[in-house]
């Protein structure tokens, strides 16, 4: 990438003019040097790109008469004073007090891009001769540097060694780079995780592939396409390479995954996850609780399906807190059920018998004798399907149920 170094010359009173040039920094193919004046324009040396803007008409005329290549003139006054000097104008600016901060620093920096476009032109006709009428990508992506920049998304290009041409203010915000000088594409992107398929568009020589990364500090998903620009022999003369934020849209699918896999009362996972997660788990060594509230249809006719709501709640809570290491699920109703991959089984039988005093003790104030029946169950990867794991944890559950109900009696 070529790489141009432009003298801009201001002579104006106008300080908002001023403030204008003073904001144009330097990029990593432009470096800028600003001289204020007052009137006289100074020897301009023929080497050197030299950006003359001024609002006095008098300077602009004088700098008409005798402009040679390498120096561009910018009016920034009237149309009906201009119209003299218009042949010899590179652009006319409205008047700098009635234009804004903002459109002089957008239109200079598209001027001095501009500049920078023609250097980059002339120095290759002289490198190739006039004869030569076919522009390099290359070439070609530094005239478009001025749509590229302008993109609402992130952009860059590159020549057919993947070292960058152009890169969009968008694409540096992403990967924390102030400019593309020593930005090693095909590294960074080695650092990022990819999501799902890459997607090959053979008709369009393209490849796109979503990828998940940190910026500024929070996770992100860009779907990254990358293009092969080819010459008319069919060659490879560069890269092109789009991003598109899709990270919105994934956290849109995570909330309706959630939502589908979420009990609403309790917040736990519902019968349909838990079934999944089975269905996923079904071939590997795990034990499975069973969980039934005794007496639960007791404190919805006594106190309200409020207050049953309250104790299937809490009920929640408590699984949670005596079975970290499960993955828990409420079936429906006061139904719930735990998947424990690593324990020991006497050990997770202490656990459960803790569990059942704690429950008892949490409910006690109802006065409707709750309790919790709970059922184990052990696979060692060999039950055949779910249903028949389900049925087993079932029937040894209601074995519990029916020793509570005996002790009640005997109690």
């Amino acid at each position: 990438m070529l790489h141009h170094t432009i003298h801009i010359y201001v002579d104006s009173d106008s300080d908002l003019l001023k403030d204008a040039v003073r904001s144009l920094n330097n990029t990593s193919r432009i470096d800028v040097k600003t001289t204020f004046l007052r009137g006289q324009i100074p020897k301009i040396e023929k080497c050197t790109a030299t950006l003359i803007v001024t609002d006095r008409f008098e300077t602009a005329k004088s700098v008409s008469l005798f402009k040679p290549d390498n120096v561009f003139l910018v009016f920034c006054g009237s149309f009906n004073r201009a119209i003299p000097l218009l042949s010899s104008l590179d652009d006319l600016i409205g008047p700098s007090d009635e234009t804004s901060f903002g459109e002089l620093k957008i239109r200079l920096g598209w001027i001095l891009k501009r500049i920078a476009t023609k250097l980059d032109s002339d120095f290759y006709k002289n490198l190739r001769g006039n004869s030569v009428n076919v522009i390099s990508f290359e070439h070609l992506c530094m005239e478009l540097s001025i749509i590229i920049d302008n993109l609402p998304y992130p952009m860059i290009t590159f020549n057919p060694q993947w070292n960058v041409i152009c890169m969009n203010e968008d694409f540096r915000k992403i990967i924390g780079h102030e400019n593309e000088k020593g930005f090693d594409y095909l590294s960074w992107k080695k650092t990022l995780t990819p999501c799902g398929k890459c997607f090959s568009d053979p008709q369009h020589n393209s490849t796109s592939q979503e990828y998940s990364f940190e910026v500024n500090g929070n996770l992100c998903y860009y779907k990254i396409t990358e293009i092969e620009i080819h010459d008319r022999s069919g060659n490879i003369s560069g890269y092109f390479c789009a991003m598109m934020d899709y990270t919105h849209q994934r956290a849109y699918d995570q909330s309706i995954l959630e939502a589908a896999n979420t009990d609403t009362l309790t917040g736990m996972h519902n019968r349909r996850y838990f079934y999944d997660f089975l269905g996923e788990h079904i071939e590997r060594p795990f034990y499975m609780l069973y969980l039934d509230l005794d007496n639960f249809k007791k404190i919805n006719d006594t106190y309200g399906h409020d207050v049953g709501d309250a104790v299937l709640v809490r009920m929640a809570q408590l699984i949670n807190q005596f079975f970290p290491d499960g993955v828990s699920a409420r079936l429906g109703g006061d139904e719930f059920a735990v998947i424990v991959e690593t324990a020991v089984k006497t050990e997770l039988e202490q656990r459960c018998e803790s569990f059942e005093k704690t429950v008892v003790r949490e409910f006690k104030m109802y006065e409707c004798d709750i309790g919790v029946s709970i059922g184990m169950v052990y696979s060692g990867g060999s039950i055949n399907g779910i249903d028949m794991l389900l049925h087993e944890s079932d029937v040894r559950m209601y074995e519990e149920k029916r020793n509570h109900k005996s002790k009640e009696k005997t109690e």
